[in-house]
């Protein structure tokens, strides 16, 4: 790179990682050269500073990097004055060489020689050759004081030009660079780094194909930008599993991260693809990926990321005993994130690391490691769950509207309670940023609601439900139905503009519902003894009988059993508003009841087929449940699931509670009289 070091590249930081990473640099005077010698060279450097030109401040702060020696502040500032009268006369390699070695040093310029310096970048930019650039938007990615947005695009303009010459480390640090700043690069920009990063994939060592994954999860987050092509996919995947071995805790924990960041992305493109809605990729050429391509795609993170993530977990199990915090969380969110067990063995060594390490725990980190945990289905050790709860408690008056509603959601999903006082402050903290939540956040607080507080907080309660009113229109199918399900167990507090709104939203989302969903919503105007809106109900029904050749034994069940309960609540309601002759309304009462019995003729033959299929697969309450369900019905099963179900009945019937044998006797019985013409209600 000559004088100046214009073609040197930048070493691996450290930040989230432990284990792994760059090691602590060597003592002064390992080579030759005493620390009374040093001392004196130091001391003698302040003097002449004043004479230095930009190629010995930057020779003298090299020097520093490279003898693992961080100057005196003395020091430091002389050299920084001096800098501040040559900037106008530094070349482009001057100038990347000068940011190199202040980032290499771990120190920051003075904001005044900053500024200066990122003038001067941006003004000879065009100057400057692939290796400069790169290294000059690496560095500024490490300096804590923000950079006009100019200064960035200025040095992004030339990296679209010089990009087909970059080595591997330069495209890293580049695509790096642009993620940590927070800087959208212009599309061309990205096109072409795109192109060169496919080119080189082969040639990325841990640290930068680290980088580069973690770099396009980062673009996701930030600007809803989509997966890269398939061939740069493929490359970044398959470069990552062979050089797993020599990655850092860090490396390991952002490709984990961003790896499942774009699972994510990814599955969400594939839904909006099967239910034919509109790519919602937005701005600056991103591209409109296809349904085919966006499955396709998707099958190819499955089958090449599924080596990885085996291939990650060995690796982060050697790692665990010195990781930070934060990767710990990160790797447990990630296996959570794609539904993969990462094994029994990492799972032990992240929570005997994360015990250690949990007094320095961020709130999110907390968070995330609960969250973990329950999607994966496991519990932390008791240990460690009294680590993170006495952690919690120092932080919970400080803690972010997600991480309080991840906190009390994981709590949730566990079916555990926390500590009185750690549940008391995650309380306090909710009411205080309730008016901030999210739609998923609301639901996910609403519904810990009635599971871990033994009697609701009155005052949480209300300020929830007033956020509900207000982004009930935000609201996705699973979010309406998990704060339909929790407003159920709530049942008196729920006030008419809240059910309202969810109504009203809910009809619009369903056509993306699953079958859990539909069953939550009628099971919750079952359980308050209202009927749905006609035009909510309708699309309940239709909506039903589109899933019905996929639901599961559960799903059956459910669907099927709360569909029952409601035609029972509504059909005995207006049977005896009929009989009683106080109805002012008889025609819109029969046409309701006519309604109900329509869509509920369709929904239960369509279910009827599929519960032949599944009866084998449920289990004890299920067979009393779905016979309970077309008893209430007064609709009889048709021979095949009549036979299955009986078939089943015996097979389970050791495992039948006091009330599933109740209700499967009831059921037989009612199911006799209704075939002897005995029903007086049926559907």
């Amino acid at each position: 790179g000559g004088l100046g070091g214009g073609g040197a590249v930048l070493p691996a930081f450290p930040g989230l990682g432990g284990a792994g990473g760059a090691g602590a640099a060597p003592m002064p005077g390992g080579f030759m050269l005493g620390e009374g010698l040093l001392a004196a060279l130091a001391a003698r450097a302040e003097q002449v500073a004043p004479n230095m030109t930009a190629e010995h401040v930057i020779l003298m702060l090299n020097a520093s990097a490279k003898l693992g020696w961080r100057p005196q502040p003395s020091l430091l500032s002389a050299l920084a004055n001096r800098a501040r009268t040559v900037v106008p006369q530094m070349t482009a390699q001057n100038t990347a060489s000068i940011l190199t070695a202040y980032a290499q040093i771990g120190k920051e310029p003075p904001k005044d020689l900053l500024q200066q310096l990122a003038l001067r970048a941006a003004f000879l930019a065009d100057q400057m050759s692939a290796d400069q650039v790169a290294n000059s938007l690496h560095a500024f990615a490490r300096m804590k004081e923000p950079l006009g947005d100019g200064v960035v695009h200025a040095l992004g303009a030339r990296v679209a030009v010089v990009a087909p010459e970059m080595g591997p480390i330069s495209v890293a640090n580049c695509l790096d660079a642009f993620a940590v700043l927070k800087t959208r690069p212009h599309v061309h920009t990205l096109h072409v780094l795109n192109k060169r990063a496919e080119e080189v994939a082969s040639q990325f060592n841990a640290h930068n194909v680290s980088s580069v994954i973690h770099a396009y999860g980062a673009f996701g987050r930030l600007w809803f930008m989509g997966v890269p092509n398939e061939g740069l996919l493929a490359g970044l995947l398959l470069q990552a599993e062979k050089e797993c071995s020599g990655m850092s805790g860090l490396d390991v924990a952002r490709v984990l991260d961003a790896y499942s960041f774009l699972w994510v992305h990814l599955e969400e493109k594939v839904m909006d693809a099967v239910q034919g809605k509109k790519n919602l990729t937005k701005g600056h050429g991103a591209q409109v990926l296809g349904a085919y391509t966006t499955i396709w795609k998707l099958s190819q993170m499955k089958h090449l990321g599924d080596s990885l993530l085996t291939a990650l977990a060995g690796r982060a199990e050697v790692l665990a005993p010195e990781m930070y915090g934060r990767s710990v969380a990160l790797v447990l969110r990630s296996y959570a994130t794609v539904g993969k067990h990462p094994g029994d063995a990492l799972l032990v060594k992240l929570d005997a690391r994360a015990q250690q390490v949990a007094s320095g725990m961020s709130s999110s980190s907390l968070a995330m490691i609960l969250d973990a945990y329950a999607t994966l289905g496991e519990m932390p050790s008791d240990e460690l769950l009294a680590a993170l709860e006495v952690r919690a408690q120092d932080v919970a008056g400080h803690m972010s509207v997600e991480d309080v509603a991840n906190m009390l959601d994981a709590y949730s999903k566990m079916g555990k309670r926390p500590h009185d006082d750690l549940l008391s402050k995650l309380g306090s903290r909710a009411k205080i940023v309730a008016p901030d939540m999210t739609a998923l956040d609301v639901a996910s607080v609403l519904n810990a609601c009635t599971t871990v507080w033994r009697t609701p907080d009155e005052a949480l309660l209300d300020v929830l439900q007033t956020r509900v009113e207000a982004v009930a229109p935000l609201m996705n199918a699973a979010d309406v139905a998990t704060t339909f399900a929790a407003l159920a167990r709530l049942r008196g507090f729920i006030s008419a503009p809240l059910l309202t709104a969810l109504g009203e939203r809910a009809t619009q989302v369903v056509p993306s519902m699953l079958p859990i969903h539909l069953a939550a919503v009628l099971s919750t105007y079952a359980n308050l003894r209202q009927l749905p809106p006609q035009s909510l109900l309708a699309v309940l029904a239709r909506r039903g009988e589109e899933t019905a050749p996929q639901m599961t034994a559960k799903d059956v069940s459910g669907v099927l059993g709360a569909f029952a309960k409601i035609w029972k609540a509504h059909a005995e309601a207006q049977l005896e508003i009929l009989n009683s002759g106080t109805d002012t309304g008889g025609s819109s009462t029969a046409l309701s009841l006519a309604l109900m019995e329509q869509l509920g003729k369709s929904l239960v033959k369509a279910i009827d087929s599929r519960a032949t299929v599944v009866a084998p697969l449920m289990s004890a309450s299920d067979v009393a449940d779905v016979l309970n369900a077309f008893a209430v019905l007064a609709e009889p099963p048709e021979e095949p699931l009549l036979v299955a179900l009986g078939h089943r009945a015996k097979a389970v019937v050791g495992e039948m509670n006091a009330q599933d044998v109740a209700k499967t006797l009831n059921a037989y019985a009612q199911l006799k009289a209704i075939r002897g013409g005995l029903s007086i209600v049926r559907l």
